[in-house]
């Protein structure tokens, strides 16, 4: 390269160095002048031309950058192009040769040094890229470890739960077993009258007690030991993934100057997502552990109850009744209490045997329609599931957001109970029925919600947490209490305020029968009527409905009071928890949505049109109910209309069937004269 570039240089012997104006004005002696040498003049016009010493540089550039096809700047051949091409120029000046050969010589050895330097980085990156490589493995072999720990975790809980399920029923067979010992001792008792033979009896039968209690403690002890081994299984787990955690806080403060902060970041979101996964199972085993140690202590209580009992002579129930009454296998009854409490289970359980024993008993039943036996299906189903987080998750503030729950963030959990969410419910019916005692107050239930949470509690945060709570606890509920049910539908929009103070209503009036027949039995009011009078009382006071309503109606009486006489004071009172009342409103519901069935019939045997004039409404409602009070039915065709007074109905105004019927079913609806009529009318 460097040959080729001075053959083609021109020399400094044939370069002619003419005086200039802009060179210096004085030189040194022997030396030519740098315009005498460089510089040429043409003879034709006089102008200054381009210095000969200049375009053999660039010419040489040119050429030699056209030969190696253009490197680029950073390029080290097109460094050395510039480095030869600038020692020709330091040839061309040997007065500044020295200084410039000196400066060239010191830029090279620094470019030379900065190269070497460069080269000695060469292996660091590739032992970076090494490490990286080695961290991102070892994150990921450590994130696998924690994911198969945690399904070994989850797996023992379910196996807990298994446990759990096959110890309860083992304690319902032992309580069996226990009784069935008992009434086979009963029976002894009367089938002998010798006192050795039952003294010998009473010892074989306390022996096999004994016996059953030995089995049955073992089997407690063995659970336990089980519990004790999986518990310390858990903590030595526990104790691998406190391990598994230093280690790997001492790989990332090691991996600190290795790996991006982002992916840094993400590591740390997914090892403290474990961590509180791990958490959540270390609650659930003691919440189970907690459970465990409940039903022991329940069993130990049952088992001195019933020795009390027996060294009392108590009778005890008819389990052989009870038994004979479930059929099927006691997980069926499980599963229909899954997600209730104890109370809740009983009251499930008790309306099932009271749909099952009247349809023993009632003879109707035998001839019960399709659709009437479908109504016999009790009216509390299986609970929904509720998850066990401990907070809800705002809706926001937005204007679709009711008042009571504009919230964002997250809201507590309070978990509250039936009977807690019923109380609440009725304080708040209660102040409503107050504030609407008011004309000028006129207010929907959501809103008079709102102002009687601010009232109560203040802040809106407080405001929005016992706002999703009641929310939440009467949707929760809503299947086995009707009160929560009818709070959240009114709630909601789904139906009118007017239900519930008709329903209050009926309530009032029944009390007011009751109260008529303790009166008419009786010189003044005792509180109490015989049972055997209420079924008249009920045909009367209900005459639309059908014989097996009316003896469901019985059986909740035999249910919530045992005897001849049933306390209506009793029934009546708001702090009572009987089935009876939660049955007439249950049945108010079922006449409410019969009656709009029926009028449904009625109307597509008028008419096979989707849309109908308030006319043809108002015949189809005189043919349904026509014992109905001609402004009563004006009323019902308002509502279903969906105007505010009968004057609005225009007379070529269609309402399509379907929305006349949901504009009906939300207000409330009775056959006959109804008993929201006063008597005085």
């Amino acid at each position: 390269m460097l040959k080729t570039i001075h053959s083609r240089a021109p020399s400094s012997h044939s370069v002619k160095r003419p005086q200039s104006a802009s060179s210096r004005s004085t030189t040194l002696p022997g030396e030519p002048t740098l315009s005498s040498s460089i510089i040429s003049h043409n003879p034709a016009n006089g102008s200054r031309a381009q210095p000969r010493l200049l375009a053999n540089l660039l010419a040489t550039i040119k050429d030699e950058r056209k030969l190696l096809k253009n490197p680029q700047p950073t390029d080290p051949e097109c460094l050395q192009i510039y480095s030869e091409a600038f020692e020709l120029f330091i040839t061309e000046f040997k007065t500044y040769e020295p200084v410039l050969s000196e400066i060239k010589r010191t830029y090279d050895a620094t470019i030379e040094a900065q190269r070497l330097k460069i080269n000695q980085l060469e292996p660091f990156r590739s032992k970076i890229d090494i490490f990286k490589y080695e961290a991102t493995q070892q994150l990921e072999q450590l994130r696998n470890e924690q994911e198969s720990r945690i399904r070994q975790f989850q797996a023992a809980c379910k196996s807990l739960e298994r446990d759990k399920s096959a110890l309860e029923t083992e304690i319902l067979n032992l309580k069996g077993y226990a009784q069935s010992l008992a009434q086979e001792l009963r029976e002894r008792d009367l089938a002998t009258s010798d006192e050795d033979a039952l003294r010998k009896q009473v010892h074989e039968i306390q022996e096999q007690m004994e016996i059953a209690e030995t089995v049955m403690h073992e089997e407690m002890l063995r659970r336990e030991e089980e519990m004790d081994r999986k518990n310390r299984l858990f903590e030595q787990k526990l104790g691998e993934c406190r391990t598994l955690s230093k280690e790997n806080m001492r790989l990332r403060s090691e991996m600190a100057e290795m790996v991006p902060q982002s992916t840094q970041q993400t590591f740390e979101t997914e090892i403290e997502n474990l961590k509180n996964e791990t958490r959540d199972l270390t609650k659930s085993l003691e919440y189970v552990k907690a459970e465990y140690e409940k039903c022991a202590y329940n069993l130990t209580m049952k088992t001195s109850i019933i020795k009390k009992m027996e060294l009392n002579n108590t009778t005890f129930p008819d389990w052989e009744l009870i038994i004979y009454s479930c059929s099927g296998s006691i997980q069926d009854w499980v599963a229909a209490c899954k997600g209730a409490d104890c109370n809740e289970s009983i009251i499930i359980l008790m309306r099932q045997l009271l749909m099952m024993k009247t349809l023993k008993k009632s003879p109707e039943a035998q001839h019960l329609t399709k659709e009437e036996n479908m109504e016999t299906k009790p009216a509390a189903s299986t609970p929904k599931q509720v998850s066990d987080e401990s907070f809800f998750v705002g809706l926001g503030i937005g204007g679709n957001v009711p008042k009571y729950l504009r919230f964002k963030g997250k809201v507590t959990n309070r978990h509250l109970s039936q009977k807690d969410t019923e109380v609440l419910i009725n304080d708040i019916w209660i102040a409503k029925m107050v504030h609407d005692a008011n004309p000028k107050n006129n207010k929907n239930l959501q809103d008079f919600l709102f102002s009687f949470l601010k009232k109560r509690f203040g802040s809106q945060e407080v405001v929005a947490e016992w706002g999703y709570n009641l929310f939440h606890g009467s949707k929760k509920y809503s299947t086995q209490s009707p009160d929560c049910k009818l709070f959240q539908q009114v709630l909601e929009g789904q139906t009118d305020e007017e239900v519930f103070h008709a329903l209050q209503e009926t309530l009032e009036q029944l009390k007011n029968a009751f109260y008529k027949l303790d009166m008419s039995l009786h010189e003044k009011s005792q509180g109490s009527v015989p049972k055997y009078n209420c079924e008249a009382l009920f045909k009367e006071f209900w005459p639309e409905k059908t014989a097996l309503q009316i003896l469901q109606l019985q059986n909740t009486l035999d249910a919530d009071q045992i005897g001849d006489n049933v306390s209506y004071s009793w029934i009546f009172n708001p702090e009572s928890d009987g089935l009876f009342l939660d049955l007439v409103k249950e049945q108010e519901e079922d006449l409410r949505l019969r009656y709009i069935e029926d009028l449904k019939t009625t109307i597509s045997t008028l008419s096979k049109d989707a849309k109908l004039l308030g006319q043809e409404y108002m015949r189809a409602l005189m043919n349904h109910d026509p014992e109905k009070p001609k402004d009563q039915l004006d009323l019902y065709l308002t509502r279903g209309m969906g105007v505010s007074c009968p004057e609005e109905i225009k007379p070529r105004l269609f309402v399509e069937v379907e929305t006349f019927l949901m504009n009906l079913k939300r207000g409330p609806l009775s056959m006959g004269k109804g008993r929201y009529v006063s008597e005085e009318a």
